[in-house]
């Protein structure tokens, strides 16, 4: 531009230059043309000196402007090399930003990847603790009663322990009586050893009355051989007595050693169950953390402004929110809960048996137990999670991911529950019932970022499920009522 200026102003400058020649040479033809003039060739002189002298003046003029030019050129030109060299730094900065931009695109690609194979990984762990927490916990029980069967049994040895004690206590109080009875025995048979002598020294004496102690002495000998027969059992009962006694001994020897040894058990189960009760805290805190770690990763994995985030934010309240979404974002559990009242629903309403039937109270009714059995479900779950939360707690877990199922089985309901025609309710509920599976999965596929394939089979999966619920009952009555593969065919069509 600067250029283009100085070559214009010079040609202006030229131009008044030939001007300014032209009206000298115009001045001088009129000056030899008109001889009867009245000027002086000394007139003339001056007129054309004083013409020369501002032609001269006018040319100084126009070199020092074209001077001024000259420079203002050279200083535009070094501002347009300084402007040019800006521009190419701008334009290198802006190359490096575009590297550093695509860099960072390909970088956060790279985390979310990573982050979706660690959210994998961790639902994997997480699964696998859950299961070991699960066998953990059986353990435990089995360790319990265990632990109940020892002390039951340490209860009835230390019963059968004191029966022994009382039935030695018994044979000891028999065996005091049976040596009591012995003494007595002996010491009659020394009184009657005694009297039995006296007799045999006063038998010279009376040899008269021979007879008689004679008889006397067979009755002694009766009384002795019984005595002796008394000693002999006495003594065998005592020998008997003395054996169980030893047998009793042995018992309660065992006995004390089976209670020390299930007592040594019993400790070593309760430090067990201790350490068992200590690494199940510890998993389930590793397990709460995991599961925490695991629903912040997951929920950078849905992205921003996507149709379920929508979704979410048009709640207003806090616990409707908790309610539509769990965890704080709308994911695989609450897809499945849907996927699954619409394909038991629609199956239900759909299939040839119920040809004849009002199937709106039914899926109604069937709907309403799939819901109570979510409800439960979810509170079990929460209970085993949480072993020491509050029932309020608990209970305000019941009504979680219950609005998906009242949608995904509501609709189809309301579509064709009421239509008594089966094969135009067969029509309608399959295509109000394909339209909600492909919305659904197309809405979770832009969330998430799922590839068109895995949508396509996740839909073809679920039209096979319908197709297997409503047509299979149909297969018995083939070759029975002619518009069987009728329905059969629009079913497939559907």
């Amino acid at each position: 531009m600067g250029n283009r200026s100085s070559e214009y102003t010079a040609l202006e400058n030229a131009q008044r230059f030939n001007e300014l020649a032209k009206e000298a040479l115009e001045n001088q033809k009129l000056a030899k043309e008109a001889p009867n003039a009245t000027i002086q060739p000394e007139d003339e002189t001056s007129v054309n000196a004083l013409k020369i002298n501002a032609l001269r003046q006018e040319i100084h003029k126009l070199i020092q402007e074209n001077d001024e030019m000259k420079k203002t050129n050279e200083s535009l030109e070094t501002k347009l090399d300084e402007l040019q060299q800006e521009k190419d730094g701008i334009n290198g900065e802006l190359l490096q930003a575009q590297n550093n931009l695509a860099a960072t695109v390909k970088d956060s690609w790279r985390r979310v990847s990573n982050l979706s194979i660690k959210n994998e990984s961790l639902t994997l762990e997480r699964d696998k603790l859950t299961q070991e927490r699960i066998s953990w916990n059986e353990e435990k029980s089995e360790l319990r009663k265990v632990n109940d069967e020892v002390q039951n049994l340490s209860e009835m040895l230390k019963r059968e322990l004191m029966e022994l004690r009382q039935q030695k206590d018994s044979i000891n109080r028999e065996l005091l009586h049976a040596q009591t009875q012995i003494e007595d025995s002996w010491r009659r048979a020394s009184n009657l050893s005694i009297k039995n002598e006296s007799l045999t020294l006063e038998r010279d004496k009376l040899t008269n009355e021979r007879i008689s102690w004679n008889e006397e002495k067979s009755e002694l000998r009766k009384v002795n051989g019984e005595i002796k027969k008394t000693n002999e059992s006495l003594e065998t009962k005592l020998a008997v007595l003395q054996q169980e006694n030893d047998v009793i001994n042995s018992e309660l020897l065992h006995a004390e050693k089976t209670i020390a040894y299930a007592e040594k058990t019993v400790a070593a189960q309760i430090e067990d169950s201790s350490n068992l009760s200590k690494k199940n805290e510890s998993l389930t805190v590793e397990i709460q953390s995991l599961t925490d770690k695991l629903t912040n990763e997951s929920a950078e994995v849905i992205i921003p402004n996507s149709p379920l985030e929508k979704i979410v934010n048009l709640f207003p309240c806090q616990w409707m929110k908790n309610i539509v979404a769990p965890k704080g974002h709308i994911g695989g559990d609450e897809l499945g809960s849907f996927m699954g009242a619409l394909v038991s629903t629609t199956a239900l309403i759909v299939t040839y048996s119920n040809k004849d039937k009002a199937t709106a109270g039914l899926a109604f009714f069937s709907l309403l137990g799939t819901m109570i059995g979510k409800s439960f479900n979810n509170v079990v779950s929460y209970m085993s999670m949480e072993k020491d939360a509050r029932i309020l707690s608990c209970l305000s877990k019941a009504p979680n991911s219950l609005p998906w199922i009242l949608i995904g089985g509501g609709i189809p309901i309301l579509a064709g529950g009421f239509i008594p025609d089966w094969n135009i309710r067969l029509i309608i509920t399959s295509l109000i019932s394909m339209a909600m599976k492909v919305g659904t999965s197309c809405m979770w596929s832009i969330s998430y970022g799922i590839k068109a394939d895995k949508v396509s089979l996740i839909v073809a999966l679920r039209v096979i499920g319908i197709i297997i619920a409503a047509g299979i009952p149909a297969l018995s009555s083939i070759g029975q009522k002619s518009h069987v593969p009728t329905g059969q065919a629009l079913i497939n069509d559907s």
